[in-house]
């Protein structure tokens, strides 16, 4: 029997006070010095209002356990399954990306077996063939869940840019020297772009390398220094220190 003293003169039994048992202990027995607290309970324990709760107790234990462990395990097995789904989500979008491939198709069908409309889905569509986890995501009927989503193909990718511009400044910021390349252009909706590329010096094992690396495009109102100047570029992409910057590279005409 499970005990819970509500103060130092009154105690109850755990299972009769949850179950709302007939008997004394689940509204709290006063205890005295005089009492013997183990002959009590070994009293209460016998009693048929104590069995009737913990019959009830261990109804209730045999049904609600196994199903929480059965759920527990069914949410596993399901992170787990989409966990690597992912994995092959990311593994299709970087290689797509390293050969310069755009994504998206015109039509996309996913689900119910078909998987084509773009460069990602036909890849995954591919695999597919010779991937069962990736067979059976495809094969899942329409309107459900499948992470092969622009939505999802979107998010994956800020994450893979931002993972990699960590990782660029990160190298920058540990470099002796750097140089930061800035060149204004217009795009097709006719708003000044300006792009930032970063030239830098990497030690690794006593031998220099040189790497070049694009940080990405920042949208601007004039393409003059001033503009340049004003919107603290270096401050808002990386956190330099211009004292190791030893060459400055201006735009062509």
């Amino acid at each position: 029997m499970a005990m819970i003293f509500a103060d130092i003169k009154k105690a109850y039994c755990n299972i009769c006070w949850m179950f709302r048992g007939k008997t004394e202990w689940a509204d709290g027995v006063t205890l005295s010095k005089k009492d013997g607290l183990v002959k009590r309970i070994d009293l209460h324990e016998k009693s048929i209002g104590h069995r009737e709760c913990h019959k009830n107790f261990a109804m209730c234990s045999s049904k609600i356990v196994p199903s929480t462990m059965r759920c527990l395990k069914q949410q596993g097995e399901e992170e787990n399954k989409w966990s690597k789904v992912i994995e092959r989500v990311i593994a299709v979008i970087t290689s797509a990306a390293s050969m310069n491939l755009p994504l998206r198709g015109h039509r996309e069908t996913v689900g119910d077996g078909a998987c084509s409309g773009g460069n990602f889905l036909e890849l995954i569509q591919l695999l597919a063939q010779y991937d069962d986890l990736l067979s059976q995501t495809i094969g899942t009927e329409k309107g459900r869940h499948k992470y092969l989503s622009p939505t999802v193909q979107n998010e994956i990718i800020c994450l893979i840019a931002k993972k990699t511009t960590d990782k660029i400044v990160e190298e920058v910021i540990n470099a002796p020297f750097f140089a930061l390349l800035l060149d204004s252009m217009t795009d097709i909706s006719k708003i000044d772009q300006l792009s930032i590329v970063v030239r830098y010096v990497v030690m690794e094992d006593e031998k220099f390398t040189i790497k070049e690396s694009f940080l990405g495009f920042v949208a601007m109102s004039s393409s003059t220094a001033e503009n340049v100047a004003e919107t603290r570029l270096c401050q808002n992409k990386l956190p330099l220190d211009v004292k190791n910057s030893k060459k400055r590279a201006e735009r062509q005409l």
